[in-house]
Order: C-alpha cells, then sequence, then structure tokens
C-alpha cells in the first residue's frame, strides 16, 4: 500500500474520516487505521463527492484533530 499525503484541502471540515472507496474491500485497513488514530467515522462524508485521487482508503483529518504523543 503507498501513503500519500494530499495537503489541506478538507482541513476545515470537523471531525475525522477514514473509509475504502470499494465496498467491502480494505475493511482490515480501515478498521486497523481507525483504531490507531481514534477514528470513529469510517464511512464516505457527505462532502466528498468524488475519488480524489483514486485512492483505495482515504483518511480525512479534520480541524480537531490534536497530534500529541
Amino acid at each position: 500500500m503507498n501513503i500519500v499525503y494530499r495537503g489541506t484541502l478538507y482541513s476545515n471540515k470537523e471531525g475525522s474520516y477514514i473509509y475504502s472507496h470499494t465496498e467491502n474491500e480494505f475493511t482490515t485497513t480501515v478498521t486497523d487505521f481507525a483504531t490507531a488514530l481514534k477514528i470513529e467515522n469510517k464511512v464516505k462524508p457527505e462532502f466528498i463527492t468524488n475519488n480524489l485521487n483514486g485512492e483505495d482508503v482515504t483518511i480525512l483529518l479534520g480541524k480537531a484533530v490534536q497530534l500529541t504523543e
């Protein structure tokens, strides 16, 4: 799997999301990353209307995210 950072296109949105672009695929990946990143939203949000950049799994980190150790 390739991981690509694409900037802050949706950084003004509230909350975080992780989802697969293909139903019933990458479910383990989505679940594992959701657990590690403490993301509860595992479905594509309404404001996303396309496949962004053709990726299989997307992680959107909204403006409320705080990165701490």
